[in-house]
């Protein structure tokens, strides 16, 4: 106990000047006036980016927005001081936090653009860093490892001792998503590592850092003397730092230790200062977390009254931060007491809240393999068996009092009625099972199909070539090194096919997994370098309604195809990507203003017999129209019947 307050008074001692120092911060109008002070352009670009960047810091997402658009409208073209280009980046992030994931791609695409134009690649990894966190929020695991380990290396091997030291973060962050894929050995490796490197920087916080993540990993697989170890040395010099953000981790990891071990009181105390820290340091989003911790020791000391009250406190807190999976635990926390105090009315309006609030969180898959509704049916069967019984109970009296024969005869026909809907409901889970069970063989097999067509012939080719290189590297080096070129393309070609396959497989109703982000993104990467201009027109409801994971893939092929073909031949300034609905069938149309081509000319050349293949597999057919001179254009239309299918 003398531990614990030591830390309570550590902690409460620098509270005080946490706050003040966030009070000390330029508000609103203050900002507009130190900017209106400075008298040159570039003093103006400078303040403005400060600005900008103070209130990203902040979270005041509008107001730094407007900043960092001041100042690259002020300073439009990048320079070696870097500023455009950490204020794109700055861009990316605000844009990436509102969840506006095109937008996010597109100034990721101009800050690339933007640091190509200049010597300075200082901010590089910076860059790659961002665009791979965009890429995680949108689902695409692979490509975000990709761009995370292509950031880890450019920091490990900067000249700029700065960026050096973000080595070790970054290999923290390649930890959490390997966890976060419950790849629990990998995560460990990469952490082990980011201490490593952490060990050679002069800085403690990189390794108070990897620290933190160690015990984070620790707390994880119940090894909690481990972690509890790690969280003790992290409140103790020289690691201690109560100005540092990791103070609110730090504490809940310690509640988190001690509810593994149950010791609810404990984990009390320092969920409380844990709540503290996110107060003084005006991190409200963690709040909604805090109090649910707290409600859940409180709930373990069965201490109900505390424990509602917590959880009405997450409610709260959840609903400021928009964030929707505090409240779903707590409601089904609330749901559970509920049942435990036999009000199952009150349980059951719960567990429709948590629904409804998961039917927006989690796909389709998620949703099948969790069991929010077995959880809904039994409440509901247990209110219909009430109310049954307390019927049956009137009628019993009644019929008793009519005699003996009676009573027999309602005796039976209860009998007959309860044994009626055991087999009823085993008749529906076991259909429930089959039906899953078929669902399941069916996307194996899609998924197999998908491996082998996609992937087994690219990765046989990369097999014949490499025996090759390792039998000719001696006598026909040029040759073999031709041979290496092509297993570096082919492999980056099987990367992009399997990125292709497993957003196919992602249900589209979010914006992160949507047919439109995924064609911008590749549309930019492609035609930008060629500078062609891309126009969009798509309609998000249509979009929303290719629910075939076979017509998602088969579309985004079709138009990526049709896309290639533009940044090869067209020679054009302008390619219109659209796709609506015209009737009962969807649309897609692709065209360029390039130089065109003679159709007499060309049969099933640059990829049109690929298009074709594809779109009669969705009952589709594709058009093309185009003489020289006056571009190509590509419209391909479907049933929407035939996309919209679940399959």
């Amino acid at each position: 106990m003398v531990k614990f307050k030591k830390l309570l008074v550590w902690s409460l001692a620098f509270l005080p000047a946490v706050v003040a120092a966030q009070n000390a911060m330029p508000g609103v109008d203050s900002a507009v006036k130190i900017f209106s002070q400075q008298k040159t352009t570039e003093a103006k670009t400078n303040t403005a980016f400060l600005l900008g960047e103070d209130f990203w810091n902040k979270r005041m997402l509008p107001q730094a927005k407007r900043w960092l658009t001041t100042c690259m409208e002020l300073t439009p073209q990048a320079t070696d001081s870097n500023l455009v280009v950490n204020a794109l980046d700055l861009t990316v992030n605000i844009y990436l936090t509102e969840a506006k994931y095109d937008s996010a791609l597109f100034f990721s695409g101009k800050s690339f653009d933007a640091i190509a134009q200049i010597k300075n690649k200082k901010l590089l990894a910076n860059l790659y860093q961002t665009k791979g966190r965009v890429f995680l929020a949108l689902g695409d695991w692979l490509t975000g490892v990709k761009y995370f380990t292509v950031a880890d290396s450019l920091y490990e091997t900067s000249s700029y001792p700065e960026m050096k030291s973000q080595s070790s973060y970054m290999k923290s962050i390649l930890g959490k998503m390997f966890m976060q894929q419950h790849q629990m050995e990998k995560a460990k490796e990469y952490f082990d590592m980011g201490l490593k490197v952490a060990e050679t920087q002069p800085e403690i916080s990189a390794k108070s850092s990897a620290l933190l993540e160690l015990a984070i990993w620790y707390c994880m697989m119940k090894q909690y003397k481990e972690a509890k170890t790690i969280y003790f040395k992290l409140v103790q010099p020289p690691y201690f730092n109560p100005a540092s953000y990791r103070m609110i981790y730090i504490f809940a990891g310690l509640g988190d230790v001690y509810m593994g071990l149950n010791r609810p009181d404990s984990a009390l105390y320092y969920y409380g200062l844990s709540k503290l820290e996110a107060l003084a340091k005006g991190e409200h989003y963690q709040l909604d977390q805090s109090y649910g911790r707290i409600a859940t020791a409180y709930l373990k000391q069965h201490n109900i009254s505390k424990a509602k009250s917590y959880f009405d406190s997450t409610l709260y807190y959840a609903g400021i931060s928009k964030n929707i999976s505090p409240s779903i635990n707590a409601y089904q926390s609330l749901a559970d007491i509920a049942i435990t105090e036999n009000d199952y009315k009150k349980a059951y309006s719960y567990l429709q809240i948590k629904q409804k609030l998961g039917d927006s969180l989690l796909s389709m898959k998620n949703l099948e393999m969790s069991n929010n509704l077995y959880i809904l049916n039994n409440v509901k069967q247990k209110d219909a068996a009430i109310a049954t019984l307390a019927d049956l109970d009137i009628s019993n009296r009644k019929l008793i009092q009519q005699g003996k024969t009676i009573s027999y005869l309602l005796y039976a026909i209860v009998t007959i009625l309860s044994l009626s809907f055991i087999i009823s409901i085993k008749r529906i889970r076991q259909k429930r099972k089959i039906e899953k069970q078929l669902a399941i063989q069916l996307e194996r097999e899609r998924i197999t199909a998908d491996l082998h067509d996609d992937v087994g012939a690219t990765l046989s080719s990369m097999h014949i070539y490499g025996d090759l290189v390792n039998t000719f590297w001696e006598t026909q080096p040029q040759q073999s090194k031709d041979m290496v070129g092509k297993i570096s393309m082919q492999s980056k070609e099987l990367m992009e096919r399997m990125s292709d396959i497993v957003w196919s497989l992602k249900p589209p109703g979010e914006e992160k997994n949507s047919f439109t982000g995924r064609l911008i993104n590749y549309t930019h990467d492609l035609l930008t370098g060629k500078n062609i201009a891309a126009v969009f027109a798509i309609d998000e409801v249509l979009t929303a309604k290719i629910i075939n994971p076979l017509a998602r893939k088969n579309l985004l092929l079709i138009a990526k195809e049709a896309i290639n073909n533009i940044a090869k031949y067209s020679q054009a300034t302008e390619a219109t990507i659209a796709f609506n609905q015209q009737g009962q069938d969807a649309v897609l149309t692709i065209s360029d203003n390039g130089k065109g081509f003679d159709k007499s000319l060309v049969s099933n050349g640059n990829g049109l017999g690929n298009i074709a293949q594809r779109s009669k597999q969705l009952n589709g057919n594709c058009i093309v129209e185009t003489s020289e001179g006056n571009g190509v254009t590509f419209t391909c239309s479907f049933p929407i019947a035939i996309i919209s299918h679940a399959g």
